[in-house]
Formats: C-alpha cells, sequence, structure tokens
C-alpha cells in the first residue's frame, strides 16, 4: 500500500513537470489529489498508519538523514517523489569523484563557447530600479549581463551581495519564513586497502543504535555521539574512486550546526577530534579490520560546510524540509529583482544531487522560455517513462486518482493547514533571518585571511629565526600541532606567499611562533630573516596541513624523521605533547650539517631530559671531531639500531624536509617493510633543482624561458622553465590564490589550454593533472603556455 501511493505521487509529480503547469491549490486538488496529499502532511502520517512494526519502518524510512528531518517532521512529498525515482530507475553513481560532473560541465560551457571563471566568487549584483545590470567579481572584475543565476543561498543573496534596502520588505518575510536544514559530521577514511577487503562489501549502510528516528534526530541537535551513521564506501561500486588497492569510507552524521556557534574556538579541534574517535569507534565495532588500514582521516563538521559554502548554520539542505516547504511550496526559482534567478538546495524542487539538478535545468528551462526557445523536457520526465508496470495498478491514472481522493478526505485539515502557510506573511519577529552569522564565527578558528604583527624575532642559527607573531585584532587562530600558515608579505611592490610550519603549541592565547631558515635562493626566506623587523605587519591564512599527531589513524607509538628546517613542525608536536596528561612514546631523529645548524638543540635536550617518553637522537653529516653523537644520515642502518625490539607494524612514521633529503629516508623504510599507511609526510616546496627530477625533457634547460598567457587578461608574462608556474606570477604581479606551494591543496589550480608543463612526482600526493588542470605552485613550463581558471 504505502509502495502504491508513492508510485502514484510520483506519476502525478511526472505529469506536472512534464506538461510545466503550476495548478492552482483547487486544480490540483481535482486533478492530482495524491500530489496534493502528499504536499500536505508529514511522512510519520502515512508511514506509521501503513506500517506497524518499528524495523520495518526504519527499513523503509532510515534514508530520513537524506531529507534532514525524521518522519513526524518530514514533507512526504519530498520523500515520496525521491523514493518513485528509486523505485523505478534505481540508483546512481557518478564516475571517479563528484568533480567529474563539475568538470564535465566546464568543458561543456566551454566547448559550446562560453567562458567559465574558477577560483573565485561574486562580491556584489549590480541592479537598478528593480532590476539586475551584472556582477562584480572578488577580483573587481565588472561583468555586465541581463540575467544573474544564484546558487548562493537566497539568505545571503539578499543581504549580502545586494543591499537589503532595495529587497522589497515582503520578500524579506518570506526568507524569513523557515528554519535552515540540519548540517553535518563526517569522518573521511583513506585506507591503505579496498573496501571490500575489510569487509564492507556495500556502497552504502547504515548503523542505528535505537529503531527510534525520532530519538535518532534528538540526538543532532547537541554535540554528542550520534544513534545513526551513514557508511559510505566508495570504492565498492566505483573502483575509479581512488588509486588500485586503496579504499575510501566515509562515517556521517547530521548535526545542528547552531549547536556549533556555541563551541569555544579553542575548544574546537579537541571537540572535533572526539566525535571522529566516536564515530570510528562504532565504525570498528562492526569492522574491526579497518583501524589497521587508515592511511589519513579528516574530520568536517558545520563550520566545514559553513566555510565552503557560506550557508547559516552551514545548512547542508537549504530550508529544512517540512510540509511547510516541500517542492511545491518552496521558495521560488524566480528572485526579487526581474533577471534574478536562484538555484539549489534553498529553492525549488529541494536540495541533494538530483534536487540541485533538477532546480538548475527548471530555471533553465523558465529562461529560454521567456526567450521563446521550446521546452527541454529530460528523459525521466517524459510521459512516457512515468507509465509504470502493470504490476502496480492502484498508480496508473485510471485508478490512482479515486485512490487520492479517499486518502486527500481522511487528512483534508491537514492539508489545509499546510497550504494555508504558503499564502501567509510570517511575522519577522518570530522568524529572524539566520544569514548573518557565519563569518565572525569561522574566524573564531581559522584565519581566512588576517593580519598579524610581529612581536618579537629571535635567531636560532646563523640563518634561522623564530618568528613570535601576534594578531592585529582578535584572537590567535586554533590549530592542530604540526600544521602550517601561509605568511604574505609585500616586497618591494611584489606581493608573494610562501607556507611556514608553526613552531608553538596550540594552547598559548596571545601569540604563535614560525621558524624561517634563509635560503641563498630564496625571494622571502631572505626578506624574512634579513629585512623584517619588529613590529611589522604580515598577512596570514590558514592554518592548514595534515602533518599532526591524528588518534584516529595514528598509533601511541611515533617516529619523527626530521631534515634541517623541517624540525618545525616537531616542535610544535613534541611541546603540544608535553601537556598531555598520557602522551605516545616518540622518538625524534634529527638530520643537520653540523651542530651549528641544529635548530632549537638546547630545548629539544631539556624536553628529552624532562620527559621520559622522548628520545632525541641528533645525527650530523658534516661533525666536528669533538661530536660524539651519531653521525651521516638518517638511513635504515641507523633506525635498526634505535629501534631495534620494536614493532615496526606498530610504529608510526612522521618525515618532513625538503624533498631531496626525504626520498632517500623513504627508500630506507621501504626496504624495512615499514607499511606505507604508517608514513606521513610533509613537503617543504618543490624541489631545488627540478631538471634534476626523474622525466625532466633533457632538451629544456633550467634557464630556457616562455611566454605565459592568462585567458581574459592582457599581456603575456615570461617564465623561466626551473622556476614554478606560481612563483612566476607572483613576480609578474599576478597574485592567485595558494596555500601549501606542494602539490597538495589545489588552491592554485589552473587549466592549461595550450602548451606543456612538467610537474615532479611527489610521494607526499602522488596527484596526476586530471581534466586538463595543473597546479601553478609545482608546474614548470616546458613552452608557451595558455591558462584559463
Amino acid at each position: 500500500s504505502l509502495f502504491r501511493r508513492i508510485l502514484a505521487i510520483g506519476y502525478e509529480g511526472d505529469l506536472v513537470k512534464a506538461t510545466g503547469a503550476r495548478p492552482s491549490p483547487a486544480r490540483a486538488l481535482s486533478l492530482y489529489p495524491n500530489l496534493a496529499h502528499a504536499a500536505g502532511v508529514p511522512l510519520s502520517d502515512v508511514l506509521y498508519r501503513e506500517i506497524r512494526d518499528p524495523a520495518a519502518r526504519l527499513a523503509l524510512a532510515q534514508l530520513w538523514s537524506y531529507f534532514g528531518l525524521p518522519p513526524t517532521r518530514l514533507s512526504f512529498l519530498l520523500y515520496a517523489l525521491a523514493m518513485s525515482s528509486y523505485l523505478r530507475f534505481g540508483g546512481s553513481l557518478i564516475r571517479e569523484k563528484s568533480q567529474a560532473l563539475a568538470d564535465a560541465l566546464v568543458a561543456k560551457i566551454q566547448k559550446e563557447g562560453s567562458t567559465v571563471s574558477l577560483s573565485h566568487g561574486v562580491s556584489r549584483i549590480l541592479s537598478e530600479d528593480g532590476r539586475v545590470l551584472g556582477v562584480i567579481s572578488d577580483r573587481q572584475e565588472e561583468v555586465l549581463c541581463k540575467t544573474v543565476i544564484s546558487n548562493v543561498s537566497p539568505l545571503v543573496t539578499c543581504n549580502e551581495l545586494i543591499d537589503p534596502e532595495l529587497i522589497d520588505s515582503a520578500y524579506h518575510d518570506r526568507l524569513a519564513f523557515g528554519e535552515p536544514s540540519l548540517s553535518s559530521v563526517s569522518l573521511y577514511l583513506g585506507l591503505s586497502k579496498p573496501s571490500r577487503d575489510l569487509g564492507i562489501e556495500q556502497h552504502e549502510i547504515y548503523l542505528s543504535d535505537t529503531l527510534d528516528m525520532e530519538a535518532q534526530y534528538e540526538a543532532c541537535l547537541s554535540i554528542r555521539q550520534p544513534l545513526s551513521l551513514s557508511i559510505c564506501a566508495f570504492d565498492v561500486e566505483n573502483p575509479d574512486f581512488c588509486p588500485p588497492g586503496s579504499g575510501v569510507v566515509s562515517v556521517s552524521s547530521l548535526s545542528d550546526g547552531a549547536a556549533w556557534n556555541a563551541v569555544a574556538a579553542n575548544e574546537y579541534p579537541k571537540i572535533k577530534l572526539e566525535l571522529g574517535r566516536q564515530m570510528l569507534a562504532r565504525l570498528e565495532a562492526s569492522y574491526p579490520k579497518v583501524a589497521e588500514n587508515i592511511e589519513t582521516a579528516v574530520v568536517a563538521t558545520p563550520w566545514t560546510n559553513m566555510r565552503y559554502t557560506n550557508n547559516p548554520h552551514g545548512a547542508i539542505y537549504g530550508f529544512a524540509n517540512t510540509p511547510e516547504h516541500n517542492p511545491g511550496f518552496r521558495l521560488d526559482n524566480k528572485g526579487p529583482l526581474e533577471g534574478l534567478w536562484f538555484v539549489g538546495a534553498w529553492t525549488q524542487p529541494s536540495g541533494g544531487y538530483q534536487g540541485v539538478i533538477s532546480s538548475g535545468h527548471k530555471v533553465a528551462d523558465s529562461i529560454l522560455a521567456n526567450r521563446g526557445a521550446d521546452r527541454v523536457v529530460p528523459r525521466e520526465m517524459d510521459i512516457a517513462a512515468g507509465m509504470l508496470e502493470s504490476s502496480f495498478d492502484s498508480a496508473k491514472p485510471h485508478s490512482s486518482r479515486f485512490f487520492g481522493y479517499k486518502t486527500l478526505a481522511r487528512n483534508l485539515k491537514r492539508v489545509a493547514k499546510t497550504v494555508k502557510t504558503k499564502y501567509q506573511i510570517p511575522d519577522r519577529g518570530e522568524h529572524p533571518p539566520h544569514h548573518a552569522q557565519t563569518v565572525s564565527v569561522l574566524a573564531g578558528y581559522r584565519a581566512l585571511r588576517r593580519p598579524m604583527r610581529v612581536q618579537g624575532k629571535t635567531k636560532q642559527t646563523p640563518d634561522t629565526v623564530v618568528l613570535r607573531l601576534e594578531p592585529a585584532s582578535g584572537a590567535v587562530p586554533t590549530f592542530y600541532a604540526g600544521q602550517y600558515l601561509e605568511v604574505s608579505v609585500d616586497i618591494d611592490g611584489t606581493i608573494v606567499s610562501r607556507p611556514y610550519s608553526i613552531s608553538s603549541p596550540p594552547d598559548l592565547e596571545d601569540y604563535l611562533e614560525i621558524t624561517v631558515k634563509k635560503k641563498e635562493s630564496g625571494f622571502v626566506s631572505r626578506y624574512l630573516v634579513d629585512q623584517l623587523e619588529v613590529s611589522d605587519v604580515l598577512n596570514v591564512a590558514g592554518p592548514d596541513g595534515d602533518f599532526f599527531f591524528n588518534p584516529l589513524r595514528d598509533t601511541d607509538d611515533l617516529i619523527g624523521l626530521a631534515m634541517g628546517i623541517g624540525i618545525t613542525p616537531f616542535m610544535s608536536i613534541i611541546e603540544d605533547l608535553a601537556r598531555k596528561p598520557r602522551p605516545p612514546r616518540f622518538t625524534l631523529f634529527y638530520g643537520s650539517k653540523t651542530k651549528e645548524d641544529i635548530i632549537f638543540h638546547h630545548r629539544l635536550e631539556q624536553l628529552e631530559k624532562k620527559h621520559p617518553w622522548l628520545d632525541v637522537v641528533f645525527v650530523l653529516s658534516r661533525p666536528a671531531a669533538s661530536w660524539t653523537k651519531e653521525t651521516g644520515r638518517i638511513d635504515d642502518k641507523l633506525l635498526v639500531k634505535h629501534l631495534a625490539g620494536r614493532d615496526l607494524d606498530r610504529l608510526t612514521f612522521f618525515v618532513c624536509g625538503r624533498k631531496e633529503s626525504y626520498e632517500s629516508i623513504l627508500a630506507s623504510l621501504r626496504d624495512l617493510g615499514v607499511p606505507r599507511a604508517r608514513i606521513r609526510l610533509e613537503s617543504y616546496g618543490p624541489p631545488e633543482d627540478v631538471t634534476k627530477e626523474k622525466g625532466w625533457p633533457r632538451h629544456v634547460s633550467k634557464g630556457s624561458r616562455f611566454e605565459v598567457r592568462i585567458s581574459g587578461l592582457e599581456g603575456e608574462l615570461s617564465a623561466a622553465a626551473g622556476e614554478p608556474l606560481l612563483s612566476a606570477l607572483e613576480r609578474a604581479g599576478v597574485t592567485r590564490d595558494s596555500l601549501c606551494r606542494s602539490n597538495t591543496c589545489n588552491r592554485c589550480r589552473m587549466r592549461l589550454l595550450k602548451g606543456e608543463v612538467f610537474e615532479p612526482g611527489d610521494p607526499v600526493s602522488q596527484r596526476k593533472p586530471q581534466q586538463g588542470f595543473i597546479n601553478l605552485c609545482v608546474a614548470h613550463p616546458l613552452s608557451n603556455v595558455l591558462l584559463c581558471d
């Protein structure tokens, strides 16, 4: 009976979509009774009446998390339309990753002669006399047009991109009606074996600690251990998702973003990791082989969602999917200004992949229809596709209508109440706007871009200084010990940036420290060491990076392998561990050229004497005659000497230094049989001499120069083959967003339209260019090149 209702609703929905009709409530009641009934009631009104057994209810409606509300609050119409699609067409996955869909769309749009601009956004929508005139980008580029389609939340669009005073008050009232949906907490696991080898044989699995879906929902409203988890093993059905021999699994739960707004910035990292630990423990209870094969583990929270989308409370489904915000009553796609349209989760028909894609099609169809073009009906909306098989007789047009009348009559009062809300103007006092709370919250824990003043400058070695930085305003950004900041400076009118690891522990309230070693060929390092003065101001972004002790993936027996300036993140890690009640065992191997080159020498000796869990092994490659400790290089023989009797499979190795230094160490670890899942790598930039890298074409010399052009920008610049394109652009005054400068963050990604570049192989990321994209921080020109966003 439940399935017959669902299929009847899907059939009537197809009729409405195929005809493009917008029936009045009275006409909808007459022609589409099943649709009209579903639009007015929550899922529970039907589910609980038709299904008695709690386990059967859970089996049918556990997907409530895909909609963000439990059965008592979830629009039956939205649930039925989605479930009807599943029943009739099955589910689909995008080959490779979801990014492949975006890349395919970009390629298609460009092939048709249009322009796509990535890596930056719109700062303002231009308008006059109630209609849009165009936009201004965050690079201050003006684009004039008659139509603007925004997939930014309408709350943000109408309050931040447009002067709110230019929007009719009734529309603001409409925006104030309805709460943002829940957000999410997700634990992403990179595995050293395929998911099937670890016992996870289904693409999608739910682990529930209770049959009560209302209790599952209530647990999402505060920051505590979830009662239901969604497990997605991406590689089970999609072998192209990750490299052969590996696996990727996500563990997710809904979470109320408003609850996270009360979290203190300095408590956020601990709370985030603790939730991840609880989720991992629940997964391991069902799949115990996962724990020993975790190569990387990342936790995303509502704050993460806010940072990427600017959605109020990090909402992942737009407005909460109540009956009052069902697909038919949701915010209309046509905006409050002539020529302004909305697509995405906040508007019709709903959130989620298919909902958002349908939203885009609906808006494009409407715009083209206004210009006199024919409608394009998607294949699955064709009337023929809507005709159902004979096994569901009641869903056929001749019988489903009568079936719907009976159901509608039973819930007429509830349906009428819901319909009435569509025509009411809400009181803004009861429904305050939800847009003005993201930036200030995020700034508390992540330096999106902020000024920091040099409070102190201390020499550590002849060519190394420690810079103590204090925030010019606000608080010190929170970070995990081992992470880095991107430091941006203006050197004689050229704005350049470099990443520097934080060398101080995370619990200092007033300042943080970075350590900089001068390179003779270094443009930024020479400036910071020789010219920067106390009280000067630097701009920083971050923190970022995955080089930190993560109990979700790492063992409690740690080995640090540092070369030269690579000691910097280890100082932060060791100082942080020294403050913990039960720190893991830590053995640090630190390689330097001479005794005078040992950074933090005295401090490391002090820490080793004070803490029995810490051992420091100093190694010099050019020792003086008086040196009595280890000499040579860090290799397999040295490791075996100091790690004798310890189980290599139970050790986690952290390796940091320049690429030239750690490649030999990685070879030693491989010779010792250390599993790749137990090695963490941090690279300090591209190689010193890229021409010595494997695969470099011999006919191109380091000093060869080539022309570089960027689509949409006038003029061209010259770049040397031995220098990364990002550095060449910075020297020419072309600022690009960047962070890691080691081929991991993808912030400097651009599409290579013409020409050839060389990207050295990097065991940190092991990435290859996809869809013509390159990372400028490691890409070296081999010919004249043309780039675009």
